[in-house]
């Protein structure tokens, strides 16, 4: 009938991420599918970071882009080439996507990959400075 309990209720964790500077998008299920990386998201002074597992992969099997405020990350895992008996790593491709505050800068993300972990940077927008306006005469 319903997959999750977030198709019964769609709207049923949106006070959880009002404040936050980054929102999973409704494509997740919880809990999240043995096929997606997991991710944790850390918010620092000066930007947030979101760590993927994705061991096993190199960096060509990985693809990162913004599109309207959107944070998308997909990849490909390749299956193993021995013929396996027992499978209980996933293989195939998974696409994960995050929702960006505004006040985060877009434009500026990296991205590393290292040790089976994606990090990705998304640094906060530098704060307009209080300044006076000159007025001037005619």
């Amino acid at each position: 009938m319903f997959s999750s309990l977030f198709d019964l209720f769609p709207n049923l964790d949106a006070p959880l991420f009002r404040h936050r500077p980054i929102e999973f998008h409704r494509q997740y299920r919880w809990p999240v599918e043995p096929e997606s990386p997991q991710a944790d998201i850390q918010t620092t002074e000066t930007a947030v970071l979101v760590r993927l597992d994705l061991p096993g992969m190199r960096r060509d099997d990985v693809k990162i882009e913004t599109e309207d405020r959107q944070l998308i990350i997909r990849g490909t895992r390749k299956p193993p080439d021995d013929q396996l008996d027992v499978q209980e790593r996933w293989s195939g491709d998974f696409e994960r996507r995050f929702t960006l505050a505004e006040y985060l800068d877009q434009d500026n993300i990296t991205a590393k990959l290292q040790d089976g972990v994606l990090t990705v940077t998304v640094p906060r927008q530098p704060e307009a400075k209080p300044r006076q306006i000159k007025i001037e005469t005619e």
